[in-house]
């Protein structure tokens, strides 16, 4: 996939600058979506652990960070960072009451 017109010039801005928390129950693309051809999840634990790692090993080797995000483009390193940030909050916050 690739970011189109309104993934750069429209939703990075307004994801990553307007201080709105993300909706819930956003779509998301069919690679990551377990519904439509991602991975089907484990136990919550072993899932929970899995993203901790991940995201100990993105920030401790940022090298990821010169990949281009598939919906929004290039991003920066302040970017990507801003971008895990709301990313992992908005997933957190699904499973808060």
């Amino acid at each position: 996939m690739f970011a189109s017109w309104p993934g750069r010039n429209l939703i990075r801005p307004l994801a990553l600058h307007i201080p709105l928390r993300w909706a819930r129950n956003m779509p998301t693309v069919p690679q990551v979506d377990q519904r439509r051809g991602g991975t089907p999840p484990s136990t919550f634990a072993n899932d929970q652990a899995k993203v901790l790692a991940s995201l100990t090993r993105c920030f401790d080797h940022p090298s990821w960070a010169s990949r281009a995000h598939p919906i929004v483009g290039p991003l920066t390193q302040w970017e990507w960072s801003r971008w895990a940030w709301l990313h992992t909050d908005h997933h957190l916050r699904q499973f808060s009451a």
